[in-house]
């Protein structure tokens, strides 16, 4: 029997409306064959099926901001901190 679905290569036995694998062009999301993922969604290693968008999809280039972020944050909360103990101890 063939697949129910329009592109689609591999389907369940047990329900021919929804795809395992699609042709070349295409990729699986929700047991259909689209020619891309929807918003929110990223292609699979192998560009075959689309998936959630993860943390390690982000890849290495937000690293340093966040790094940089973090030192901000720490000089800025020091400096509030020295400016506190001087006004505390009176000098100026």
């Amino acid at each position: 029997m063939a697949c129910a679905g329009t592109g689609c290569a591999l389907c369940k036995l047990d329900a021919l409306d929804c795809c395992l694998q699609c042709e070349p062009g295409l990729v699986v999301f929700e047991c259909q064959c689209r020619p891309e993922c929807p918003e929110g969604y990223v292609m699979n290693d192998d560009k075959t099926a689309c998936r959630t968008s993860q943390l390690e999809d982000l890849g290495i280039l937000y690293f340093p901001f966040l790094i940089a972020g973090s030192i901000f944050s720490i000089v800025v909360m020091f400096g509030k901190l020295k400016k506190k103990a001087i006004l505390v101890k009176g000098k100026v």
